[in-house]
């Protein structure tokens, strides 16, 4: 059986100081700290339609998007 994935936008905040609007790939029944705490090294993000891998050592912090 396969696990519906979802788009979250998130921004990413990574530890040169640099951000990204971006959206995770992630499972309709997940939570972001699911994928930062999983085993993998790298995630894929979504950058203007452009799928680019993250590696998560380079990650200090995620923040769910809020609308204005």
């Amino acid at each position: 059986m396969r696990i519906p994935m979802v788009q979250t936008r998130v921004l990413i905040q990574f530890t040169d100081g640099t951000s990204v609007d971006t959206h995770l790939y992630m499972s309709a029944t997940g939570r972001i700290q699911d994928i930062l705490n999983d085993e993998r090294l790298f995630i894929p993000v979504d950058v203007k339609g452009r799928i680019e891998l993250v590696n998560k050592n380079q990650i200090r912090r995620v923040l769910p998007h809020v609308d204005n």
